[in-house]
């Protein structure tokens, strides 16, 4: 039998090598025995078994063959660390991400149901934290927050479809998710101890949920604190009639109102009714009482709270808002019953806030309600919100009509250009344009120019004006 176990091969005589030699230079010409023990003494990585392979399979039988060298060899043959641990690597990546910029980044944890409630206070405490006014949280899409009217995105990561029906639910009474069931759209409110108070609507956009909050501020306002003309405090004075305020969403509609309601509650002893789709500022007895009715909850409609409140000994009726004909007929005739009525419109000025109460009617109706809107409506008063000059929050800039007997005149007459025409003249009953509030919010340096002639009705006119190219009438008190 013949030993085919290959000899030793001599060892070099290093004389001035240290005791543990380093392997010489891979050789060009290698025999079948060494190529073999390279790649058994060297376990490849997962990834490099292919390459190995195909290695070896090129030798085949062949005694010997040629390798091309190394780019860059090792200087010793040490085996390759092993496989990196992925769990390990992205857990340590994902504690390093949290640490920083923890209140900018959250990460949702599907798995538990019970951190539903923590997310949403956690979004809210942030909405609060960041003096946000809208929260809108979308399937599939980014956080996103208004703060000053602007669009802010917050995360690093899209919200998941199901997650947003988790937290919408979880904010939902048993009521409200049928209603949302029934129309795929649903109005609502939402405490969270120690954080807020917050109105929501939720819909369906795409065939997902889509929520937006907005935030109610805690501390009951005052006209003061909001920066509203001093005239509006006026209006708080009154027996009977109505006040309409007016403006786009996001306006501060709802906010003036509760200044207006508040200072009433602090000055009158009345008894106030407040009707809204929800409630949103809650009301403490001080010298008024005062009812808070919500729909759905307190009461079916607008429509059918105005029916029987003057049954209900009120003296200041607060309606949310003046949808339709009905409710605003409803609330016309309270008015002319001896009570003061304070409702909201969404229009952008005084004549159109006319115009558009008028235009409910049918025709032959129209005259005899310009007659009873003449004798009921006693101001109006239409907002902006701009942001302010230090870029930290926005003020209201304000269009006041005070109905005196010109303007009181002018609406039984169908002359809406003659109101116009008081409004820029009636600076002394406190009136005021859109026109003459802007340039009074730049000239004493609350807002920037820029921000100025975008939120004016006609910006050239507005330039020239603060060029001083202007009339008597169109420069502010």
């Amino acid at each position: 039998m013949v030993d085919l176990t290959p000899e030793p091969r001599p060892e070099p005589d290093f004389k001035d090598e240290p005791a543990q030699p380093t392997p010489p230079p891979t050789p060009d010409i290698v025999d079948q025995a060494t190529l073999k023990e390279f790649f058994t003494d060297k376990p490849a990585a997962p990834h490099e078994a292919s390459d190995t392979s195909a290695v070896k399979k090129t030798n085949g039988n062949q005694g010997i063959h040629e390798i091309p060298p190394e780019p860059a060899p090792s200087p010793a043959f040490e085996p390759p660390p092993p496989p990196p641990n992925h769990d390990a690597a992205k857990a340590a990546y994902r504690s390093v991400e949290k640490a920083k910029h923890e209140s900018e980044k959250f990460q949702f944890d599907l798995g538990q149901t019970n951190q539903v409630g923590e997310v949403i206070n956690h979004l809210l405490k942030e909405m609060v934290h960041k003096r946000a006014s809208d929260l809108h949280l979308r399937s599939g899409t980014m956080i996103i927050y208004r703060v000053d009217g602007n669009l802010i995105p917050y995360g690093n990561s899209p919200v998941p479809p199901e997650f947003v029906k988790e937290i919408l639910y979880h904010m939902l009474t048993v009521r409200h998710r049928k209603i949302f069931e029934a129309k795929n759209e649903a109005d609502f409110s939402f405490s969270v101890p120690n954080v807020g108070r917050f109105r929501g609507n939720a819909f369906r956009q795409r065939g997902s949920v889509a929520i937006v909050l907005r935030q109610i501020p805690t501390q009951m306002p005052t006209i003061l604190d909001l920066s509203l003309p001093p005239v509006i405090e006026k209006f708080c004075r009154l027996s009977r009639g109505m006040v309409l305020i007016c403006g786009p969403t996001g306006s501060g509609k709802s906010t003036t109102l509760a200044s207006l309601i508040n200072k009433v509650n602090e000055d009158r002893a009345e008894h106030i009714v407040t009707i809204e789709d929800p409630i949103e500022f809650l009301h403490r007895d001080k010298k008024s009482i005062i009812s808070q009715r919500e729909l759905g909850t307190d009461t079916i409609s607008f429509t059918e709270a105005l029916k029987h409140v003057l049954r209900q000994d009120p003296d200041v009726i607060l309606l949310g808002e003046m949808r339709d004909l009905e409710t605003t007929s409803t609330a016309i005739t309270a008015a002319q019953t001896g009570h003061l009525v304070f409702s909201t419109l969404h229009t952008t000025d005084a004549v159109q806030t006319i115009n558009r109460i008028i235009d409910l009617y049918p025709p032959h109706q129209q005259q005899q309600v310009r007659y009873q809107l003449a004798d009921t409506l006693k101001g109006v008063v239409c907002m902006r919100l701009i942001s302010h000059a230090k870029g930290i929050g926005r003020v209201p800039a304000c269009e006041i009509l005070v109905v005196t007997a010109l303007v009181r005149k002018a609406i039984s007459d169908n002359k809406m250009a003659d109101v116009q025409e008081a409004i820029r003249q009636g600076q002394y009953y406190g009136m005021q344009t859109f026109h003459q509030a802007l340039l009074k919010l730049y000239k004493d340096g609350v807002v920037k120019l820029d921000d100025a002639l975008e939120a004016a009705s006609n910006p050239e006119e507005l330039m020239m004006a603060i060029r001083g190219i202007t009339s008597g009438a169109d420069t502010a008190a």
